[in-house]
């Protein structure tokens, strides 16, 4: 999704309240009467508009001006904020935003991108004493920076609790979370968290308490810079990850490039593999101080040797170097949806292999699980890891012919013989191979023969094509026909024989799947025997 940017440079800072939509420059002593009244349409039903891309505003969200700064004030716990239709692009913050004592939810609709500019964290999230929640969803969450403190673009502390809804959290930085930092409890579906750096630990996310559950998400290309580690996540929670990948994070000095575990970590249907650690063997998982319970559900793919506790049913290990040439593609880009994938290789090894009970569509909200029945499932034909692959389902191979004959010159009357070959390269089935021969017009037809299939031919003694119906050619298969001709024409010309192959696969590479060969006629001519001798 690309949204525009826009730059926001006030004249003037001016200091002001959040007090729902009160003027704060009208003096309490004013009779109301006397003033012009604004007709108010702001926190209706609980919902508050937000209709600039400015920031901060002159401190009262109304239907005149109500920037994300006023509404996040004016707003009482458990009400939400939206944005005006038509309203897209980019919001610089002039400081973090502060959501303080109040459960909030915020919708960008996939419309609005909210930065720190390189200089501020987005989100400060206060629970206080209490376990308020702030829930994101449909918003770009980038550029944030905190310094020396935590969560580079979020962080919650205290009590407080965050949910994210088709999110994408971006080029922030932190000293622990890059990306997120959240105390107590994160519930993260279909949301995609890259590109953030820690100079400590949680390169992408930081979870220090409670409880995490995190679905149909993707975590890429994190960094944490010291020497504990977690690149992707640094988990001190319950967590809880389920049809996820992890893939392309480093923890540099540290351990844990995918997934730094310091209490419990349960995984399922997940993707952790081609990140990057300091020490041998903890490049996706490790734990740290004396860590609590990492454990693979099922279905979770990782590399050998590198393994967050992949060991249950339907659990995957591959060899080092496997993701990106038989999983999947190595750029991290917008493959449909409203956050961004790694889209998985069509014939590669986590399709339908995995297990995902319940879930209708993957993170990009299409639908799963979809069988390819090309493939043999592992279980409900789901795909391991955020992205579900889509049909139609149709086979890719490489099918290759060639030909040769028993003579490489003829005269009129001589029986020729073409040998014609059919290979499959693969790496799939060849469905419903046919091969068509055309005989030249200087033979005609005597035999058709092969192990496999079935043919239409010529009447005998005249030309015209052989169609060799192969059938399902598998990969690496070969198959041969031969084909008997007699020379009719006499003196110094040439025969050609011309074959093609196709099959119901998609063939990438159709210039092997021809074939022509030509054998000289010289003269004189080879005269039957006479009858009874």
């Amino acid at each position: 999704m690309s949204i525009a940017r826009h730059k926001f440079v006030p004249l003037l800072l001016l200091t002001f309240t959040f007090a729902g939509c009160q003027d704060p420059l009208i003096s309490p002593d004013s009779d109301p009467t006397d003033l012009p009244r604004p007709q108010f349409a702001q926190g209706d039903g609980g919902v508050w508009t937000v209709n600039t891309l400015a920031d901060p505003g002159d401190g009262t969200c109304d239907d005149t001006e109500c920037t994300l700064r006023e509404a996040i004030g004016a707003a009482a716990s458990g009400e939400q904020i939206v944005f005006a239709a038509g309203l897209s692009g980019d919001i610089t913050v002039l400081g973090h935003l502060s959501v303080i004592g109040k459960d909030l939810s915020i919708n960008g609709d996939g419309r609005i991108s909210i930065n720190g500019g390189k200089v501020n964290r987005v989100f400060e999230v206060d629970g206080l004493s209490d376990p308020y929640t702030l829930s994101l969803t449909g918003l770009i969450i980038e550029d944030g920076d905190a310094g020396t403190e935590n969560g580079g673009a979020i962080w919650t502390h205290g009590a407080g609790g965050l949910e994210l809804h088709n999110v994408t959290v971006r080029g922030s930085r932190a000293a622990d979370g890059g990306g997120v930092y959240v105390s107590n409890h994160l519930m993260m579906e279909a949301s995609t968290i890259e590109g953030n750096i820690a100079d400590e630990r949680g390169g992408g996310l930081y979870l220090a308490n409670g409880t995490a559950s995190i679905t149909r998400s993707t975590i890429s290309g994190n960094h944490s810079q010291g020497s504990t580690g977690g690149g992707g996540i640094y988990n001190g929670a319950t967590l809880h990850l389920r049809s996820s990948t992890i893939v392309g994070n480093d923890a540099h000095d540290g351990s844990g490039g995918g997934l730094l575990n310091v209490t419990d970590a349960y995984l399922a249907n997940s993707i952790v593999a081609g990140n990057i650690a300091a020490p041998a063997g903890s490049e996706n998982c490790a734990e740290a101080f004396m860590g609590g319970d990492l454990a693979s559900l099922g279905y979770t793919m990782s590399e050998q040797g590198r393994v967050c506790g992949v060991q249950a049913a339907g659990d995957i290990r591959l060899v080092v170097g496997q993701l990106l040439t038989e999983v999947l593609e190595k750029e991290l880009k917008d493959n449909g949806g409203p956050t961004w994938t790694h889209a998985l290789i069509v014939r590669g090894r986590a399709v339908d292999a995995g297990y995902c009970p319940g879930e209708s569509v993957d993170q990009r909200g299409f639908a799963r699980p979809v069988d390819n029945q090309l493939i043999a499932n592992a279980q409900d034909a789901c795909d391991i890891g955020a992205y579900e692959l889509q049909g139609p389902f149709v086979a890719r191979t490489d099918l290759i012919l060639s030909q040769t004959s028993d003579k490489t010159s003829v005269k009129q009357g001589d029986l020729l013989t073409y040998t014609v070959r059919v290979r499959n390269l693969g790496p799939e089935t060849a469905p419903n191979a046919v091969l068509i021969n055309e005989l030249s017009s200087g033979v005609t037809f005597v035999s058709a023969t092969s192990a496999k299939g079935t043919r239409t031919t010529p009447p005998l003694g005249e030309t015209g094509v052989v169609t060799w119906y192969i059938g399902d050619l598998l990969d690496q298969a070969n198959e041969t026909t031969e084909i008997r001709v007699t020379v009719r024409v006499k003196g110094k010309t040439t025969v050609t024989n011309k074959a093609s192959v196709s099959s119901d696969a998609v063939d990438p590479n159709t210039a092997n799947n021809t074939a022509s060969l030509t054998v000289s006629v010289v003269a004189g001519s080879t005269k039957p025997p006479t009858k009874g001798k």
